[in-house]
């Protein structure tokens, strides 16, 4: 094989890829044709293979048993607040599958069904919506089988039916925001026009303005298209319906943000910059003709500036606290309310015009606050949290009264005395101090052989918190324990934590994940025999990444919608979206740094821990070639005895199920393989 020197070129040539003059094998390019009968006979016979293995395990029935007493539950999610009326996503204990309903606001009762997805068919799910203003209308995204592509409908709540006119294409990521008069909604529109590739296709998106009534092909561009796939749109009208707001965001480490004002006359929008930067993130939200601003720029915990519509300087209001992280800013009855991350839980904080703060929220324990909701003209503030043992509760708050109540919470049948959680600290590779939740048995003894289930994600600034988990719940039950490592790259500990495991050093992740693994051993919490790590998407990166690096330090490992191959990962799916995040192949020192860890590129002969690998059938973000090419590879170098299995979800892509069926069969797979591969009994 001859050495092929072409800078910022990948090629394909006998079963290699050839970029920045190295040599990639790639013996497994064939699977990312999933049309191909061969591709779909391999798939079908590891399908057959999976189901064999787990149809072989005893005690499905008193899993899935378990699991439905957890799953199948009454709870609401964080409702909005829109006219006379709230609106929220409902679960009951008797259907598979969530409903929409309303209810009159401020204490009335009299819930109606707006929307039931099972009713319209065909494996439908409801993503994105957004009432109205005036609480008559709700524009809500249709998704089928789980993939990102979508359609916006218009429902009208007053009759309860869908406005036929009104059906929008290319939707994946709107984000509606209403006009204050509910004549209208901007939105973000992705083109489905088949002749641009699929992975191209962000780069067209616009922002356009609906009518209501008016053919969807006569929207007006509000603002154009960007022409790069790593950047996302999204529009913002303030609640008062005086400013237009869109940010330009690149990835997850900086964007800008642009203003309008509205109702001028004629229409005529001129964008003026609020907030540019090439190194920050920011939101913006309006009150009294006052912007506020949330930023991390020369501030990685965050910190929120002020100034007045017409001026163009910031004022510091609320500065960096050194302790604890800003993770989102909401205005609510006039209040700036704060959600605060600290070690590794959240936080509600709530502070009057002046920065001041008058109240923290007593929320029950360490947990976790999903987002909060209310208007910036009125006193009802909700947020929607949960715990590890505290499935999802959602309170409701009285601002000027610092009163707080349970508006809504979920029953379901678990003794939480049993079991207690500790945040611990451990020691990096390079030295660097991590911290990591591990939910155990109060009784627990430490042996060494206890099945422990290391879960990571360690990325995209995003926090992995105390959540409720029917999966975790189950495992403890069965006598395991579980942990959660707080890794770099992930927002846990502000916007520095993320950026040092992003880009050239993504190792670090994987590293702070090796190391949480060691320390657990160390304590005598478990041994590699009865070590198992699981990861979604970014996540499945990482138990990708790591299963390469340290096959011999884990017994198994469950991974799911990974990527895999860190080298042809901007071609598929929204791959261009996250090269800001994990760099380009394209630029030599990044495909150094990408190749370095690409987990496809480093499976060798070694033996290699039990793996089972699921992949949505219809992920259109994350392409499952790269869990197929990953699979095949590892099935044709594992020296042991070990499983390695492949099963292909159907009717799923990225996005987790809604229907409890499908969530309460896929776990209660993950839990069998557990329990068969680390001897739980």
């Amino acid at each position: 094989m001859f050495r092929l020197r072409l800078p910022f070129l990948i090629l394909i040539l006998c079963g290699f890829s050839a970029a920045h003059g190295a040599e990639v094998p790639d013996p497994y390019r064939w699977l990312e044709d999933a049309d191909s009968s061969r591709t779909q006979t391999w798939v079908r016979d590891q399908n057959q293979q999976a189901e064999v293995y787990l149809n072989a395990i005893p005690g499905r029935e008193k899993i899935s048993a378990r699991l439905r007493e957890l799953y199948q539950a009454d709870s609401v999610s964080l409702p909005a607040e829109a006219g006379a009326r709230l609106f929220y996503k409902r679960t009951r204990k008797d259907q598979d599958q969530p409903v929409f309903d309303w209810r009159p606001a401020h204490g009335q009762t009299g819930e109606k069904l707006w929307l039931d997805p099972a009713a319209i068919g065909g494996h439908s799910t409801v993503g994105e919506w957004v009432p109205s203003p005036d609480g008559k209308l709700v524009a809500y995204a249709l998704h089928q089988a789980g993939a990102d592509e979508a359609v916006l409908n218009v429902r009208d709540i007053e009759r309860n039916v869908d406005l036929s006119g009104d059906v929008i294409p290319g939707a994946n990521f709107a984000s509606v925001s209403w006009s204050a008069d509910s004549r209208g909604f901007y939105y973000m529109q992705t083109p489905v026009d088949p002749s641009i590739p699929a992975a191209e296709r962000v780069a067209f998106a616009v922002i356009r303005f609906h009518p209501i009534g008016q053919s969807p092909a006569l929207d007006p561009l509000i603002y154009p298209a960007t022409h790069d796939a790593s950047r996302y749109l999204s529009p913002q009208v303030s609640e008062d319906g005086k400013w237009l707001f869109i940010e330009d965001a690149r990835g997850w480490t900086s964007n800008d943000i642009y203003v309008s004002r509205l109702g001028l006359p004629g229409e005529k929008r001129i964008f003026q910059p609020l907030f540019i930067s090439t190194s920050a993130v920011a939101s913006v939200s309006e009150w009294r003709d006052h912007f506020y601003l949330f930023t991390n720029q020369n501030a990685s915990n965050g910190k929120i500036l002020e100034r007045a519509a017409q001026e163009s300087a910031w004022r510091s209001l609320i500065p960096e606290q050194h302790d604890a992280v800003i993770e989102s800013m909401h205005i609510v009855g006039g209040y700036i309310v704060l959600v605060v991350l600290k070690n590794a839980a959240d936080r509600v904080e709530v502070f009057n015009s002046k920065g001041e703060k008058i109240w923290e929220i007593p929320l029950p324990q360490e947990g976790k606050v999903w987002d909060v909701s209310g208007r910036e003209d009125q006193d009802d503030l909700y947020i929607e949290y949960e715990s590890y043992f505290v499935p999802t509760c959602i309170f409701h708050a009285q601002l000027s009264r610092q009163k707080l109540d349970i508006w809504e919470k979920t029953n379901i049948p678990l003794d939480v005395s049993r079991f207690e959680t500790d945040l611990v600290w451990y020691t990096s590779k390079d030295g660097t101090k991590v911290s990591m939740m591990v939910v155990r048995p109060k009784n627990l003894v430490k042996n060494g052989s206890t099945p422990v289930l290391l879960e990571g994600y360690g990325g995209f600034n995003t926090p992995i918190l105390p959540r409720f988990s029917e999966e975790v719940v189950a495992l403890l039950e069965m006598g395991g324990i579980y942990a959660a490592p707080h890794l770099r790259g992930g927002g846990e500990y502000g916007e520095a934590w993320h950026q040092a495991g992003m880009l050239t050093r993504k190792q670090n992740t994987f590293d702070d994940f090796i190391a949480a693994a060691e320390y657990l051993i160390k304590e005598r919490y478990t041994n590699p025999n009865h070590l198992a790590i699981q990861g979604v998407s970014n996540g499945g990166l990482l138990v990708s990444a790591v299963l390469t690096q340290r096959p011999d330090l884990f017994r198994a490992a469950i991974c799911k919608n990974p990527l895999t191959d860190m080298i042809r990962y901007p071609l598929f799916g929204e791959g261009k979206a996250w090269v800001p995040e994990y760099g380009s192949p394209q630029n030599s020192d990044q495909f150094v740094a990408l190749l370095a860890y690409s987990p496809y590129h480093h499976v060798t002969k070694a033996s290699y821990p039990s793996l089972l690998m699921f992949a949505g059938e219809h992920d259109d973000r994350v392409d499952p070639m790269h869990a197929r090419k990953f699979t095949a590879a590892l099935q044709a170098a594992n020296t042991s005895t070990h499983p390695i299995l492949f099963r292909l979800l159907l009717n799923s892509g990225h996005r987790s199920s809604d229907h409890l069926t499908t969530q309460i069969n896929e776990t209660t797979d993950r839990l069998l393989f557990l329990a068969n591969e680390l001897a739980i009994q």
